[in-house]
């Protein structure tokens, strides 16, 4: 039975879409490099921007935050996003950054 590792990846406002788009591709690759040596896992990955994204998201075992274009989203996130990450955090998700990422991380995470 294969086992499905679900990846969120997350396109917030200014989020630097080389990352995001670069970590979306790493993961399809692995899944050839998965697929052509006939091993048992797959990543499913999915881009979710927080201003419309977060209702009703089902559980995901790997939450990664991109670096920021102009490094002020900080300032002033968005509460769903917050409150997103604490509850994917309760649940078991691994929490990631790259880079100014880390900041959206719940602090006792950190």
């Amino acid at each position: 039975m294969t086992k499905c590792i679900h990846i969120v990846i997350i396109d917030y406002p200014n989020a630097l879409q080389s990352a995001v788009q670069g970590f979306r591709e790493l993961f399809l690759l692995a899944n050839k490099v998965i697929q052509d040596n006939q091993l048992e896992i797959q990543f499913t990955v999915e881009l979710i921007q927080p201003d419309r994204d977060l209702d009703g998201m089902s559980r995901h075992d790997i939450v990664i935050l991109p670096p920021n274009f102009d490094g002020n989203y900080y300032l002033t996130p968005q509460p769903g996003l917050l409150q997103y990450l604490n509850d994917a955090h309760q649940k078991g998700a691994i929490l990631c950054s790259a880079c100014a990422g880390h900041i959206y991380l719940p602090k006792r995470v950190c």
